[in-house]
C-alpha cells in the first residue's frame, strides 16, 4: 500500500471521527429530560410543581345532574399512584383548573413542553395552559397561552409545546410565577364529560454545550494519538 493510499485512509478515518463526534453531540441534544410536575399522589403536591390549587365551576346544568372535580391520592393504576377525576352529569357543562404558584419559578429556553397522562377520556375536549409572568426582573409581565385537544379513549399522553404558545408583549420564561391548566374550556365546553388524569410532566432538552465540548475534545484526543 503506497503513501497516497495511506494518506487517503487517514483522512477518511478523521472525517468518520468528526461525523461520529457531531452525531453524538446532536443525538444527545435531541434527547428529552423529564421532570415530574405532579403525580397527584399527595396533597399538597410534593413534586416539582409544588402546591396545586384545584377549582371547578359549572357553566350549564340543564337537568340538575351536578358535576365534580376531585383528587384521589390513593388511586393506583399500574405504576401510577394518584389521579384527578372529572365527572359531569348528563348534560352538565363543567370546567376545572389547577394552578401552581408555589414552584421554584421560571423556566429556561431549553424547556420544550408539558405532558399530561390521561388514563381515560370519554369525549374529546380542550385543555388550555397559561404561563403567567407578573413582572419579575424586567418589571413588564405578560402571559403565554397554549391549547391542546384531548381525544376520547384510554391511555393517552397530551403534549403542550412551548414553541406553539401564544406570547403577549413583556412575557419572559425566566420570570414565570404561575402555571395554570384549564380543563374543558368555557369557550368550547364538552357536556357530560368524564376523564381521569394521572400525571403531569415537564420536558426539556439538555443544554448542548457540555456534550459538544465532550465530543470535540474526544475527537481531538484521538487525532493527537494518531499523529504521534
Amino acid at each position: 500500500m503506497n503513501s497516497t493510499i495511506l494518506h487517503r485512509c487517514g483522512l477518511l478515518q478523521k472525517q468518520t471521527l468528526i461525523v461520529l463526534a457531531l452525531g453524538c453531540c446532536f443525538g444527545q441534544a435531541n434527547a428529552q429530560d423529564s421532570v415530574v410536575w405532579d403525580t397527584f399522589s399527595s396533597d399538597p403536591n410534593t413534586e416539582w410543581g409544588g402546591v396545586g390549587v384545584n377549582m371547578s365551576s359549572i357553566f350549564d346544568d340543564p337537568f340538575a345532574q351536578g358535576a365534580s372535580f376531585s383528587l384521589d391520592t390513593g388511586f393506583v393504576s399500574g405504576p401510577d399512584e394518584g389521579a384527578i377525576f372529572f365527572n359531569s352529569g348528563i348534560g352538565a357543562e363543567q370546567g376545572a383548573s389547577i394552578s401552581y404558584s408555589d414552584f421554584q419559578g421560571g423556566f429556561d429556553f431549553f424547556t420544550t413542553a408539558f405532558e399530561i397522562d390521561f388514563l381515560m377520556v370519554d369525549q374529546e375536549f380542550d385543555v388550555q395552559l397559561t404561563l403567567s409572568d407578573s413582572g419579575g426582573a424586567d418589571g413588564l409581565g405578560g402571559v403565554a397561552i397554549g391549547d391542546v385537544v384531548i381525544p376520547a379513549g384510554e391511555s393517552h399522553t397530551a403534549s403542550i409545546l412551548f414553541a406553539d404558545l401564544i406570547i403577549s408583549p413583556g412575557f419572559s420564561l425566566s420570570d414565570v410565577d404561575q402555571v395554570s391548566f384549564q380543563f374543558n374550556t368555557p369557550e368550547t365546553p364538552t357536556a357530560s364529560l368524564d376523564f381521569v388524569a394521572t400525571e403531569i410532566r415537564l420536558l426539556s432538552v439538555p443544554e448542548p454545550s457540555a456534550f459538544t465540548l465532550f465530543s470535540i475534545g474526544g475527537f481531538l484526543m484521538i487525532r493527537r494519538r494518531r499523529e504521534f
